[in-house]
């Protein structure tokens, strides 16, 4: 296997970053999610949801099918034992946050699917490729910053929101939320990547 170029690593890396949350000012943050993900209204919905909510909605959805995805790869990809755990946390925290998600939608009369985009595909496809430090060294940076924007959108969404439920959702999923962002600090803080 060979290894993947530095330079690649760093561009990868770039387009995570261009990928993953954004804000601009005045606006919250959220998933930047192409093409968005599937909310749509169910029969007897009381309440239509606001467009920031449901934005929040799919964006979630998205960012949990992403790590699920991601996770998977890490459990069986990456040599580093902290990595691979990481990994498995982040298939069974987020498959279990995915689930109420749904729960939460059907609730409130809406079908929350995730798809993932294109540059989420691209991402796990190369990710596919690699094994070993190559892995962790692309895999670990890259979850630092899509969790850093994800408990951004959380936190954002638990001030902000509009629906009380989609609100009290955002507040109950925060404490593992900044609990995986905490994982991927210190999982970045020990990589060496001089060597992959």
């Amino acid at each position: 296997m060979r290894a993947l170029p530095a330079c690649a690593v760093l561009i990868l890396f770039a387009a995570v970053a261009a990928v993953g949350c954004t804000a601009t000012s005045g606006a919250a943050p959220r998933a930047n999610v192409t093409p968005m993900p599937s909310v749509s209204a169910g029969t007897g919905s009381a309440t239509p949801l606001s467009s920031r909510d449901t934005a929040f909605l799919g964006g979630a959805a998205n960012a949990a099918q992403f790590e699920i995805e991601g996770g998977k790869l890490a459990s069986s990809r990456a040599t580093d034992q902290r990595v691979r755990q990481f990994g498995s946390r982040m298939v069974r925290d987020h498959e279990q946050g995915y689930q109420r998600l749904r729960a939460l939608g059907q609730q409130l009369g809406v079908t929350v699917s995730a798809a993932l985009t294109s540059q989420q595909r691209d991402i796990l496809r190369i990710w596919s490729s690699l094994r070993g430090g190559p892995f962790s060294c692309s895999y670990t940076p890259v979850q630092y910053l899509g969790h850093a924007g994800v408990v951004a959108a959380f936190e954002s969404e638990a001030r902000l929101g509009g629906n009380q439920r989609i609100r009290d959702f955002a507040t109950s999923e925060l404490p593992t939320l900044q609990g995986h962002l905490d994982m991927a600090s210190q999982n970045l803080t020990r990589l060496n990547c001089a060597a992959a």
